[in-house]
């Protein structure tokens, strides 16, 4: 099997597995409606939504999946930060608003973010991708962002 051909069926398997986990995750955003916030969930189907349809049957240049790409890490880092912050001021508040305590967690966070946005400006361009976007291969620095 050639390269082109190993791409292509590559290519269409992940959108077939694609299909199944959006299909999993609005059944299950639907069923647990409830149970849940509402915009929380829907945010997330209409994120799996959006990456589903872009993806479907598009050849991209490298800039756009680049582009792509960094648009999806961002926001990951932007939700993560906003996590990490709200864990933080938990944390302040079950040290009783000890000063020491938030001076050491707020180090620590400015240290992280500061790692974790400068492995994705050195990795983004590294990265390599398919005519249909999926990543082929990424630096060796890029797993020490997780």
């Amino acid at each position: 099997m050639g390269s082109a051909t190993a791409s292509a069926r590559y290519g269409i398997v992940t959108s077939e597995v694609a299909c199944a986990a959006t299909a999993l995750l609005v059944w299950d955003a639907l069923t647990n409606l409830d149970q849940e916030p509402g915009l929380i969930r829907l945010t997330v189907i209409a994120r799996a939504a959006l990456t589903l349809v872009a993806t479907a049957g598009h050849i991209w240049e490298k800039w756009e999946c680049r582009a792509w790409i960094a648009f999806q890490l961002v926001g990951i880092e932007v939700l993560t930060i906003v996590v990490e912050v709200v864990l933080m001021v938990r944390v302040y508040a079950m040290y009783n608003r000890d000063r020491a305590v938030l001076a050491l967690i707020v180090v620590l966070f400015v240290a992280e973010v500061a790692a974790m946005w400068t492995i994705l400006a050195i990795s983004i361009p590294q990265i390599t991708f398919t005519p249909q976007c999926l990543i082929t291969s990424t630096p060796k620095l890029f797993p020490a962002y997780w």
